[in-house]
């Protein structure tokens, strides 16, 4: 079974920033809200020498509008609560579940705090 690590925090700790280099190590696709976002992701991966394919929006991702053949290292998702809010048509989500027993989930709240 395949691990997913779930990036835990309040904005501005680090989680996308984690997930480009997940993207960049296992050349991975990374889905994000919309055109603009995946234009800064691709940024800021392109600045930081990070080689990553160019984001799918939600709208893409949600659509299969992807080359299947393509995503050879997966998919990394920001914001998995935005893309459920997004496919619900903005009805909101009051609990989901994981159907896999290997989940790591990172807390990157402490992290600016502790120096770890």
């Amino acid at each position: 079974m395949v691990e997913i690590i779930c990036f835990q925090g309040d904005r501005i700790t680090g989680k996308t920033t984690k997930l480009i280099e997940l993207a960049d190590r296992y050349f991975s696709c990374m889905v994000v809200e919309n055109m603009r976002e995946a234009e800064r992701i691709e940024r800021i991966a392109r600045e930081e020498g990070k080689k990553i394919p160019f984001p799918l929006t939600y709208y893409e991702f949600s659509t299969d509008r992807f080359y299947r053949p393509g995503i050879k290292g997966g998919f990394v998702i920001d914001n998995i609560e935005r893309l459920l809010w997004y496919m619900a048509k903005g009805v909101r989500i009051r609990a989901f579940s994981l159907g896999t027993s290997v989940v790591r989930v990172v807390n990157l709240d402490n992290r600016g705090k502790n120096g770890k």
